[in-house]
């Protein structure tokens, strides 16, 4: 009688712990970590920035901190080169080439559960934006050449030197992209934003003043980057 009072309590006492190990674990919260990423693919022109420069190509390299909070933090460095468009100022022999360079610091925000195969996102924010024009070939001719994006203003055409411009500004950039999963640690990515950059303003001559339309050279871009994120 002893002993069945003994394993009656001891089995009471056991089915706590029998209950807690029957039950399914809780899902684990999703991990803050630094995810890289890399890409290229097509730079492209839109505005008057189309009217001087062809679409170019684009490299980019990043780097994304992914919270749990549904908002991520992304660093992106970028380059992208471009043709001049000599036939828009009608000098035939006139060529030249941009190059542009620039770091951005964005929000990166899912639209999809982390569970899906296929994700959405939206990405931007402010950055700062470097370009360089370069001519390789004079103009050749005698007419004034003056157009903010070139980062040039000349009364004399013939004086047009070889050589590059360079400048600096602030912009913004705003776009999305897709993901989908390769492997265990890498992914496959498609994004495209519009970037708007703050142009600098030329000193126009006087002589010049009223044919010239804008002596701001507001960049707008669209690049479109095929990567891996890893």
């Amino acid at each position: 009688m002893h002993l069945r009072n003994l394993a009656i309590a001891g089995f009471i006492l056991s089915l706590p712990t029998v209950a807690g190990a029957q039950q399914p674990a809780e899902p684990t919260a999703p991990q803050s970590r630094i995810v890289w990423h890399v890409g290229s693919g097509s730079a492209i022109t839109l505005g008057e920035t189309r009217d001087r420069f062809g679409n170019g190509v684009l490299a980019v390299l990043g780097a994304t901190y992914e919270t749990s909070r549904g908002l991520d933090v992304q660093f992106e460095y970028g380059a992208t080169w471009h043709d001049l468009k000599g036939e828009f100022f009608e000098l035939p022999t006139f060529d030249g080439n941009q190059q542009l360079q620039y770091v951005d610091f964005n929000v990166r925000m899912p639209l999809t559960p982390a569970e899906r195969t296929l994700r959405f996102y939206v990405v931007g924010g402010p950055g700062f934006y470097w370009r360089n024009v370069e001519i390789t070939r004079p103009g050749g001719g005698s007419s004034p050449l003056c157009d903010p994006y070139l980062l040039l203003c000349r009364e004399d055409g013939s004086t047009v030197e070889l050589g590059s411009r360079s400048s600096w500004g602030v912009g913004v950039s705003l776009g999305g992209g897709i993901t989908l999963p390769v492997s265990e640690s890498l992914t496959l990515y498609v994004e495209s934003r519009f970037h708007f950059i703050r142009g600098p303003e030329l000193d126009v001559p006087a002589a010049l003043q009223g044919t010239v339309r804008s002596a701001k050279a507001n960049g707008h871009f669209m690049p479109i980057a095929i990567g891996l994120r890893f």
